[in-house]
């Protein structure tokens, strides 16, 4: 279009992608201020128009309120500009050939690598502009995309399915290979839904996408020809045009618009197309260690990125007269203190930050758990014909008892056949079944289960949590070895006591302007849980609320929504809910101050969260406060990112052993927002295991308290060192994880 036209698109105007076109002046259109252009698709015949309609200016002065001191309040405004300079940025990248785009990042075709399940890895790199104060910053990082192999669909989904030949594959999708056809035409859908193909028995047609399945194979899906007005098969037309089919009998075709149905065998998948369905297990192992690089590993890609990224090249920044630096910046941190931790026995764990190899860890060696349950029966499940050994499970229970965690017997079983929820009410119903609702939660059945079964695992933990109210806990045989076996049988006590309402350990003083004398104080830790690509299952939200003085006790209320919708629909429910709990445990009162730490929030949802749930969660305070004749509670709410893209290179003398950054460094300066009405930082609470790690984001948008900003991120990191069921300091506060683990899945099929 703009080539076509040049006198109009003189200088060439950048495209987002969707459908907002920049031009550094104004169109001159015929008509005014609307025009339609004729285009083809690349490599096609047919024209579609496109409308350009002007819809609004950019000023100057409004990408200087960015980062100045004269914050532009108009929110439509500031997204303009910033969505302007992105653009700008991405758009030499972009236009490179073998490039294709993945939201704010770029992923090419250089050097691919193939992966499980017909795909394969593209590298690439992602770009956004963000205000900061006095200037604009461009956070730059790498990624790793997931794109459909080029090639032959039928050996690509079959591969995807994970059949040998294509005979197997129509057992499958038939019902007769010894599997669900439900679950296998589900990823089938998954694969072929929405993907572009081009043909072999139509080599110059434009790819086309698949707009559905048809389940039926070629030899028997009929229609009526146009010319002869007979009825034919599938099968019998593309025998008509010399293309005899291999697989008559397959029963799956492609459908194309409303009425034309075509054999996969005649199809190829087309270059460049990002995967956007559910991601296989296997794909998620290799592209995490692929995706996996060292600090410093890390930071030389970035330093090798700049060239692909044509910031000194591109035409498009040097017609807008944008210039972008060529080094990394500089920045002050801070490391905070780590807390003192209390177990049993009046024994402390002092965590320092003089030994690099061991910041962020502790053991349980020698050490007992703050308050464990009097439990009654360990059951220990053998599903697998593997494992012989009981004695090594004696082993375990003597560890336990040292760390203050007794049974009072232990019962062996054998569920050897499926369905293992059968077989467990068979074998110790007798056990449970006189049991109150109570009494169950001190027996604990373990179950032992081969290296990879992740369906018995979601059978067990279904009939525990849902069916029977009984502690579970699966375990891989493998794990089961003499090798580090004492760490892991302390760590799977600390598990068990956690999830029977004991406390393995409790901060010896979280912060007194929080936590004072006079104070009641609930940490609440919220999060929302979306269906995958294609799921009609519903979108769940998890609550967790601390009833205690010490912010290490919660409970939990979980609620189902919209498929999709972010924000909590019944906030107001959870929220009194979890007042009433906390007026009945502590003495009939409730909390005088709330920590709200929020998750999975995008920074594009902030208002609407301001808007919607601070003023719902107020709505709830003041209600319940009302009701019970108590002071309404103040409160401090807490956006929390985790999916961002700012790392934290330090000084090789200032980094821990693996050179990631000191457990409870924190930025709160130059890369922070410049909008008067917020406060945020960034904070790394945990010492990275494997690559580099991520600091999390904290972002304040209320706060009645006026806590100060070290109270917050002091505060916020001591959270990160009460996740029961670690021996090590996590990325975001214990609230909050706990939140995140318990976004329940709507109810699974019977196992």
């Amino acid at each position: 279009m703009q080539v076509e036209e040049p006198n109009i698109f003189a200088p060439q105007a950048i495209y987002d992608g969707k459908k907002n076109l920049f031009s550094s002046h104004e169109l001159q259109f015929q008509s005014g201020s609307t025009a339609t252009f004729n285009v083809t698709m690349e490599g096609g015949k047919k024209l579609y128009p496109i409308t350009l309609t002007l819809v609004g200016t950019i000023n100057p002065t409004e990408l200087q309120a960015l980062h100045g001191s004269q914050w532009n309040q108009n929110r439509n405004a500031r997204l303009n500009s910033i969505t302007l300079l992105n653009v700008l940025v991405r758009m030499a990248p972009l236009m490179s050939s073998g490039s294709i785009a993945k939201g704010r990042a770029f992923l090419s075709d250089i050097s691919p690598r193939d992966a499980p399940h017909g795909l394969e890895f593209w590298n690439g790199y992602f770009q956004s502009i963000r205000p900061a104060p006095g200037r604009l910053v461009l956070n730059v990082d790498t990624t790793l995309g997931l794109v459909y192999r080029n090639g032959d669909v039928l050996e690509l989904l079959s591969e995807f399915i994970g059949v040998r030949d294509i005979r197997e594959l129509e057992h499958r999708i038939s019902g007769t290979g010894g599997d669900r056809p439900s679950r296998v035409k589900t990823a089938v859908k998954q694969f072929l839904k929405g993907l572009r193909v081009t043909f072999v028995h139509r080599r110059n047609v434009h790819p086309k996408a698949i707009s559905g399945i048809i389940w039926e194979s070629a030899k028997t899906h009929t229609f009526f020809e146009d010319k002869s007005g007979r009825e034919i098969s599938v099968a019998e037309y593309f025998e008509g045009k010399n293309h005899r089919l291999r697989y008559p009998n397959l029963p799956i075709m492609a459908k194309f618009g409303q009425h034309s149905a075509v054999p996969l065998e005649l199809m190829r998948v087309a270059k460049g197309q990002i995967y956007r369905g559910v991601i296989p297990e296997r794909v998620q192992q290799e592209m995490l260690k692929i995706s996996t690089k060292k600090p410093f590993q890390k930071l030389g890609d970035l330093e090798r990125s700049l060239e692909s990224l044509h910031h000194q090249t591109s035409p498009y920044l040097y017609n807008s007269g944008m210039q972008i630096g060529t080094q990394f910046m500089k920045v002050n941190a801070r490391v905070l203190r780590p807390p003192t931790l209390r177990l049993g026995q009046n024994r402390q764990v002092e965590l320092s930050l003089r030994d690099k190899t061991k910041v962020g860890a502790w053991n349980m060696t020698d050490k007992q758990v703050w308050s464990a349950p009097n439990f009654s029966t360990l059951v220990v499940v053998r599903t697998t014909k593997r494992f012989e050994n009981l004695n090594i499970i004696m082993r375990m229970v003597e560890i336990w008892k040292t760390m203050g965690i007794t049974f009072r017997d232990v019962m062996p079983v054998e569920c050897l056949n499926p369905p293992i929820d059968k077989a467990l009410d068979q074998q110790i119903r007798p056990r449970w079944e006189p049991l109150s609702e109570e009494g169950r939660r001190t027996m604990v059945v373990l179950v032992i289960v081969e290296e990879s079964d992740k369906e018995k695992r979601d059978c067990v933990k279904w009939w525990g949590d849902v069916c029977r109210g009984i502690i579970t806990q699966v375990v891989k045989f493998t794990k089961l070895q003499d090798k580090g076996f004492d760490q892991y049988a302390r760590n799977l006590g600390l598990k068990i006591n956690a999830k029977s309402g004991g406390i393995n350990y409790v901060p010896s003083q979280l912060d007194s302007t929080v936590f004072g004398p006079q104070d009641r104080t609930m940490v609440i830790g919220l999060d929302t849980s979306h269906p995958g690509p294609g799921s009609v299952t519903p979108t769940t939200a998890a609550m967790v609320y601390s009833i205690d003085r010490r912010g290490v006790d919660y409970r939990c209320k979980i609620e189902f929504q919209p498929a999709r919708k972010e924000l909590v629909e019944r906030l107001n429910h959870m929220v009194s809910s979890a007042l009433r709990d906390y007026y009945d445990i502590n003495g009939n009162k409730i909390p005088t101050k709330i920590i709200f730490y929020r998750d999975g929030v995008s920074e594009g949802q902030f208002e609407q969260v301001a808007r919607d749930e601070i003023a719902t969660t107020l709505s709830a305070l003041a209600w319940v406060a009302d009701r019970v004749k108590e002071p309404i509670p103040s409160l401090t709410f807490i956006i929390v990112g985790k999916k961002h893209h700012v790392r934290f290179f330090p000084d090789r003398n200032l980094a821990d052993g693996k050179d990631n950054a000191l457990p409870g460094t924190v930025i709160d300066t130059d890369i922070t927002t410049p909008e008067p009405n917020q406060f945020d930082f960034y904070l790394q609470s945990h010492a990275g295991l494997l690559g580099t790690s991520r600091p999390a984001h904290y972002t304040v948008i209320h706060d009645d308290s006026r806590l100060s900003a070290d109270t917050l991120q002091q505060f916020s990191h001591d959270l990160c060192h009460i996740y029961q069921i670690a021996t090590r300091s996590i990325s975001i506060p214990a609230p909050v994880y706990y939140a995140d683990v318990s976004r329940l899945s709507p109810p699974l099929p019977r196992c």
